[in-house]
């Protein structure tokens, strides 16, 4: 990439509920980087009233991202950094660690497109992930965000709790090997997918957070869909060996 070309753009970060119950009302950053040096995100934070924190800064290496998309919204841009595994911006916090979307001025939207695509373009060979939610409680006031990937013969589950959208406890990774599911099944929806995964014992059903009838359901977006069937294509291929 020439020297003119490489990505460094202002960038505001809109607070997630989770962010605000944590004092963090306003939040900006400087996203710095290229194709082949990877990229980091300097920021920092402001509580109401309060001002601006120290300076802090993530490294993303490129090896863990799984895209990064640009779109104009509204009058500005938006920079999607899309995580290969959910601990990335775990510096990060109150964030979505699945999906992090950074605002971007007006004045500075030619300035972020053409670096981003770049960036997106050197990314396109990267393992698919599939950002999902399941269900953690049956009223709905708790939930499982995760990312779902194929690792060393495993079918990864990397995962999150949140109750009232707040992140509770500790990041927990769930290792499921293709043989023991008996079934699995991609349903597309009008308003989101789905990817069930039914295991041949209950094991897996009782380790993973809620309750689950006979199978795990997964919830995913449809802006998704394109790393989701990429996945289900490789777990398919996985299961077609292990049942060979």
């Amino acid at each position: 990439m020439p020297a003119n070309a490489s990505l460094a753009v202002l960038v505001a970060i809109d607070p997630t509920f989770s962010a605000v119950m944590e004092g963090r009302f306003e939040m900006r950053g400087m996203l710095r980087g290229g194709e082949g040096a990877g990229l980091s995100l300097e920021y920092d934070a402001k509580g109401l009233g309060a001002t601006w924190s120290e300076t802090e800064t993530i490294a993303l290496p490129l090896g863990g991202l799984r895209g990064l998309d640009y779109r104009r919204w509204m009058r500005r841009g938006v920079l999607r950094l899309r995580p290969a595994r959910m601990a990335l911006p775990a510096a990060l916090p109150g964030v979505d660690p699945r999906r992090l979307d950074l605002k971007v001025a007006r004045r500075d939207r030619e300035a972020a497109r053409l670096p981003a695509a770049r960036v997106h373009a050197a990314l396109a060979g990267a393992p698919p992930a599939a950002p999902f939610t399941a269900a953690a409680d049956r009223l709905g006031l708790a939930d499982v965000i995760g990312l779902a990937y194929l690792a060393d013969g495993f079918l990864v589950l990397d995962t999150a709790r949140r109750r009232l959208e707040t992140f509770v406890g500790d990041f927990e990774v769930f290792k499921i090997e293709p043989a023991a599911l008996s079934e699995v099944a991609f349903a597309r929806g009008r308003a989101a997918d789905r990817l069930t995964l039914r295991p041949r014992r209950p094991d897996l059903l009782t380790a993973f957070p809620g309750a689950h009838d006979e199978a795990l359901r997964l919830r995913l977006q449809k802006a998704d869909r394109p790393d989701a069937e990429r996945l289900l294509e490789a777990l398919r291929g996985c299961l077609a060996r292990a049942g060979a």
